[in-house]
């Protein structure tokens, strides 16, 4: 689906008097899972996947680039991470091969013929339905309710003025309690609420707004000084009554 700008057409409208019409932010994509992963612009929230590109998140639905069509026919298609995806990760098939898409319609090449099939509507996967009914059952149903959801085509993350989502500091403790304000690195422990400040949580990969837990460090203060010196500058006095209180780190 091409997403066409007709000037003439609207240097016409303009002349008659016509409002501007806005630029939709709905967007078609296919790009490679992992690597958007890698990259930090795929987030998982609630279960599904959604891509983020200039502060607009983009649910998205996942399949494998080359099924075995001949033998089993055509793939299903996923929204999580299901038995069936767990499975294929825990046997090392599943990073670079499966693509991330939000169109109505897919493109395959079987993996034993080579041939191509374009075009083609998938269904979605038995264990996905499983663990959300509601779902599309295709991808033209998927598709369709995107265009018509302007929750989904209008999703902008809320930011403060450092670049973090709004609900970052639930998330944070919500992480540190989980790890036992232990940090990840030299293992040091806060055991007393006073000190739970000298624990800190870390983006691996610097991407404020991907608050995944798979992208989510816990550390001390020192160990998260470590990190660059951009880190070290903003941690600033704090590292120092860290040191005078665990002078055997």
């Amino acid at each position: 689906m091409e997403l066409y700008k007709f000037k003439k057409l609207e240097a016409h409208l303009d002349d008659l008097g016509f409002p501007d019409v806005q630029e939709s932010r709905f967007k078609i994509f296919r790009r490679d899972f992992t690597e958007e992963q890698a990259k930090g612009t795929l987030i998982n929230r609630d279960g599904k996947f959604y891509l983020v590109e200039n502060g607009i998140e983009s649910l998205g639905y996942f399949y494998i680039k080359m099924p075995d069509i001949k033998q089993y026919g055509l793939p299903k298609f996923h929204i999580t991470e299901c038995r069936t995806i767990l499975g294929y990760k825990a046997n090392n098939n599943f990073d670079g091969h499966y693509y991330l898409n939000n169109n109505n319609v897919v493109d395959l090449v079987d993996r034993q013929t080579r041939k191509k099939h374009t075009n083609q509507k998938l269904a979605l996967c038995y264990h996905c339905r499983q663990i959300f009914p509601e779902e599309a059952a295709d991808t033209q149903e998927f598709f369709d309710r995107l265009v018509n959801d302007e929750t989904q085509t209008e999703n902008i993350l809320e930011v403060d003025i450092f670049g973090y989502t709004l609900n970052w500091p639930q998330i944070s403790k919500s992480f540190k309690k989980l790890k036992n304000h232990t940090c990840q690195r030299c293992n040091i422990q806060m055991k007393n609420a006073s000190d739970f400040r000298f624990i800190h949580v870390h983006h691996k990969n610097g991407n404020k707004r991907q608050n995944d837990p798979s992208n989510l460090e816990c550390l001390c203060i020192k160990c998260h000084s470590l990190i660059d010196e951009n880190h070290q500058k903003k941690i600033g006095s704090n590292l120092k009554n860290f040191i005078l209180k665990y002078p055997q780190l």
